[in-house]
C-alpha cells in the first residue's frame, strides 16, 4: 500500500511514486516548484497535500492521481508498493536485507520459493495433510495461487489462506523480531488459530437471534463509536464518529471524506484515527471508543507496533494515545453501532463532510432519538 511520509527522500522528477501513471516517472521539471522533492507538495501548516499548487503545476490527469496518494499523518517512513511479478526477489522489493531466503539460505527468496520451495514451507504443507495441492506442482506460482483458491472446499481454502499468512508472517518475524519457528511449531499455530475461530463461530451460534443495541454507561464517561463507509470503484471512504455521554445525549457528531483509500480495512482505520482525534479535543478522561472491526479495535489495544497493511494509521492511534492513557478501545457489533455507521453510509453517499456540537445532520436523528431514550444500564 503506497503512502507518502515526509516526501524528503522522492523525487518529483526521478522517482517512480504515482501509482497508475501510465509513464512511470514525470522525467521533466517544473518551473514553479522550488524544490524536486515531494515534500514540497505538502502543507506545511498540516499534512495534506498544497491541492492548489498541485493543480497549477502538473495536468489536470496527473494531479488527480497525485491527491488520491494517501499521506500518513505523522512524519513517518513511507511506503513503498511492491511489485507484482512473483519472479522479482524480495530483496529488490526492500523487504529484506538479503537475496537468500531467510529460512534455508538455500535459494533465492522470490515469492515462490517463500510459500513452495524452501523446506521449512514444504514441511508444513506435508503436515497440514487436509491441504492437497500435490496436483498443482508444475505451475507457476500465480497460477498455483488462483487454482487452488478456486478448487479447494472452502473449509480447505480457509486452512491455505492461514497457511499462506502464518508464512509470511514467520518470515517477517525473522526480519523484524529477530525470532523464528519451526514447521512443526507453525503448524501447531495454525491449527490452535483455526480452533480459535471456530470457538468465536460457536459462540456466536449461540445467540443467533440476539440482537445488542447501544447502552449508555452508568459511570461519568463518554461514549464515541465510529465506523468507516467504502466506495472501492471510487477509491472513497467516510469516517463517521459519534459522541454520547452516559443518558445518550449527542455531544458531537462528525463525518470526514477520505480519497485514495485502498481497502475498507484501511477505511475503519482512517474512522478509529477520526475518534481518537476527537477524543483528545474534547480533553476528558476516561472516554471509550467503540468500533465495529474487530481488528482495528484489536490493533489499537496492542501497544506492539503494526506491521499490516494499515500501520500508519495505528502508528497515529497509537501516538495519540500516548498523551491519553485513561483512553480505552473496545469492540461492538454493527447492531450497537448504527448510529455511526448511518452517518458514514450517508456521508460517503452525498460527499459531505460535518462536525456539529450537540446535534447530528437530520437524517439521523429519528435513530439518534430512539437510542438516547433508552435507560442507562
Amino acid at each position: 500500500m503506497w503512502k507518502v511520509g515526509t516526501g524528503e527522500n522522492i523525487s518529483i522528477s526521478q522517482d517512480n511514486w504515482i501509482p497508475d501513471y501510465v509513464n512511470g516517472r514525470l522525467m521533466s521539471r517544473f518551473d514553479n516548484l522550488q524544490c524536486d522533492k515531494v515534500v514540497g507538495l505538502i502543507s506545511n501548516t498540516k499534512r495534506e497535500w498544497d491541492k492548489e499548487l498541485i493543480a497549477n503545476t502538473f495536468p489536470e490527469d496527473v494531479a488527480e492521481l497525485i491527491l488520491q496518494i494517501p499521506l500518513s499523518m505523522n512524519r513517518m517512513k513511507t511506503f513503498w508498493p511492491g511489485a507484482e511479478n512473483h519472479q522479482v526477489n524480495l530483496y529488490s522489493r526492500r523487504l529484506g536485507n538479503s537475496r537468500l531466503c531467510l529460512r534455508c539460505s538455500g535459494g533465492e527468496e522470490t515469492l515462490n520459493h517463500l510459500f513452495r520451495e524452501c523446506p521449512v514451507s514444504t514441511e508444513i504443507w506435508r503436515l497440514l495433510s487436509d491441504v492437497d495441492l500435490t496436483g498443482y506442482i508444475a505451475v507457476e506460482f500465480s497460477e498455483w495461487l488462483t487454482t487452488a483458491m478456486v478448487s479447494l472446499p472452502l473449509v480447505r481454502c480457509r486452512l491455505f489462506c492461514i497457511t499462506l499468512w502464518s508464512i509470511w508472517g514467520d518470515r517477517n518475524s525473522r526480519i523484524h523480531d529477530k525470532s523464528s519457528r519451526s514447521s512443526q511449531e507453525i503448524v501447531r499455530f495454525i491449527n490452535s488459530y483455526l480452533h480459535e475461530l471456530d470457538g468465536i463461530k460457536t459462540n456466536i451460534s449461540k445467540n443467533p437471534n440476539e440482537i445488542r443495541k447501544w447502552k449508555c454507561r452508568s459511570e461519568n464517561r463518554l461514549k464515541i463509536n465510529f465506523d468507516g463507509a467504502f466506495d472501492g470503484k471510487n477509491k472513497v471512504s467516510a469516517s463517521g464518529v459519534v459522541v454520547r455521554d452516559r443518558r445518550g445525549n449527542v455531544i458531537i457528531s462528525s463525518a470526514i471524506i477520505h480519497r485514495g483509500v485502498q481497502t475498507a480495512f484501511e477505511a475503519e482505520a482512517l474512522a478509529c484515527r477520526h475518534a481518537t482525534q476527537i477524543a483528545l479535543e474534547m480533553e476528558r478522561k476516561d472516554n471509550i471508543i467503540e468500533g465495529d472491526s474487530l481488528s482495528v479495535i484489536k490493533k489499537c489495544q496492542n501497544p506492539d507496533q503494526d506491521k499490516s497493511q494499515i500501520s500508519p494509521y495505528i502508528f497515529d492511534v497509537h501516538s495519540m494515545k500516548s498523551r491519553d492513557k485513561s483512553l480505552k478501545y473496545e469492540f461492538t457489533p454493527r447492531s450497537a453501532n448504527n448510529l455511526a455507521h448511518v452517518l458514514a453510509v450517508e456521508s460517503l453517499r452525498r460527499k459531505e463532510d460535518f462536525y456539529l456540537i450537540n446535534k447530528v445532520p437530520e437524517f439521523v436523528e429519528a435513530q439518534a432519538r430512539s437510542e438516547s431514550e433508552r435507560e442507562p444500564d
